[in-house]
């Protein structure tokens, strides 16, 4: 279970990731790739603003709003998780990323 929530937030992190490169640079970049845990996964950039499952909204320049309405915008590096939780690109590594 543990190890299936770390590849979701690998995959939302990378996403996250391409999401910068499509706002500024026009079109949708070719897909990345990454391996997680021994498995290889596409990454393509994201085309629209996205809602997360516990109600925060991604948005296409970076702002994420939280249910309760609270607004932050990641910059160029950093990792969302799939609840919406910022966390640095480093503290991966300590989930086995």
């Amino acid at each position: 279970m543990k190890n299936s929530n770390i590849k979701r937030l690998m995959i939302a992190a990378a996403s996250i990731l391409c999401l910068g490169a499509t706002a500024f640079a026009g079109p949708a970049p070719k897909p990345m790739y990454i391996m997680i845990s021994g498995a290889m996964y596409e990454i393509t950039a994201f085309t629209g603003d996205v809602a997360l499952g516990n109600g925060c909204k991604v948005c296409m320049d970076g702002t994420v709003i939280t249910p309760k309405g609270h607004k932050f915008k990641l910059h160029e590096g950093e990792v969302l998780s799939s609840t919406g939780v910022k966390m640095s690109p480093t503290a991966l590594h300590g989930h086995g990323g």
